[in-house]
Parts: structure tokens; sequence; C-alpha cells
């Protein structure tokens, strides 16, 4: 598991710290779920809703005219939760995997909407991905502030991070 300073260790870059870190620290001052939208915007990415298949969560591909060279594509028939993380995950695999060879090549399982299979390798990515996601949304206290404010009312909590309430009861079963 991944703290959220171990997290803001990862990224390469003073400003997207910045960003991470503030978006981390208005949840928990707000008690309300901050927009990764806009955090995925101001950290240079394009992102859109698209048709992909219920498996498929969204993708992480090349756009040479967003800021940053990426665009996030969620799949729009997901709940918000559910694109809320997907959009985090895949700010995730870009400050730690996108130094993996043809990681998001146009032809690799990544950039397809069809079927697609994780690697022994990948799935430690996923992994690693997902601990990212868990450490910007609840890391450095926020789950605890925001669970002792709501008192440990998990449908409250999962409204105040906009996020379901498994990924609440995940992430209170790991102490983050």
């Amino acid at each position: 598991m991944i703290t959220f300073r171990q997290l803001l260790a990862k990224i390469p870059d003073s400003n997207s710290r910045h960003l991470l870190r503030e978006f981390n620290m208005a949840q928990r001052a707000t008690g309300r779920a901050q927009s990764v939208k806009e955090l995925a915007l101001a950290l240079g990415f394009d992102v859109t809703e698209k048709s992909f298949p219920s498996k498929v969560d969204g993708r992480l591909v090349a756009d040479p005219f967003a800021p940053n060279g990426y665009e996030i594509q969620v799949n729009k028939h997901h709940s918000v939760e559910k694109r809320r993380w997907t959009v985090m995950h895949e700010i995730a695999h870009f400050f730690l995997h996108r130094d993996h060879e043809d990681y998001f090549a146009e032809n690799s399982y990544r950039a397809s909407a069809g079927f697609h299979f994780y690697s022994a390798d990948e799935l430690v990515d996923e992994r690693q991905a997902n601990e990212f996601v868990a450490a910007a949304f609840f890391g450095d206290g926020a789950l605890a502030a925001i669970g002792s404010f709501l008192r440990g009312d998990i449908k409250r909590i999962s409204r105040a991070f906009g996020l379901s309430e498994q990924a609440v009861r995940i992430a209170l079963r790991e102490k983050h």
C-alpha cells in the first residue's frame, strides 16, 4: 500500500505534486468530492466519455493535441463514481508506468475497446495504479477526517468522496 507522501515522491514535477496535494487537502477541508475531471484538465489531459463494452472502464491514449500529450477516455455507461475512479486510475498510469515500452501503442490491448487481458507484470501495474488512486483520495488523513466528521456513515462518506461504498469499505479495511 502506497502512502500519499510516497505517491507525491513519484510525481516528477512540482506543479503536478501541488495539484494533487491541493486535490487531497480540499476534500479533507470541505468534506465534499473534488472534481477529478478538473484535476485531469489542470494536469494537461483531455478527458472524454466514450461508449465502451461494460468490462472496459477506460484507457489512456496518446493525443498530440492534449497539453501533456495524453487523453483519458472513460466509459460513459458507468456510474459517476466509477468514472471518477477511472480518471484517477489513468492519471496514475501516466505518472507510474508511461516509461514502459509501447505502453500506449495504438495497437496494444490498452488502446482497444474490445477484448483485452493482463500479463502478470501488467496486473502489478493495475494494482499500483489502484493504490495510487486510493492514496490520492483517502491518504494523508483525508479518509480519517471525513470518516470521523461523518461518524463512520459509509453512505455519507462515499458521497463525500464521490466514490462507491465498496471503495470506501476497502479503504477503511486497508486503513488509508
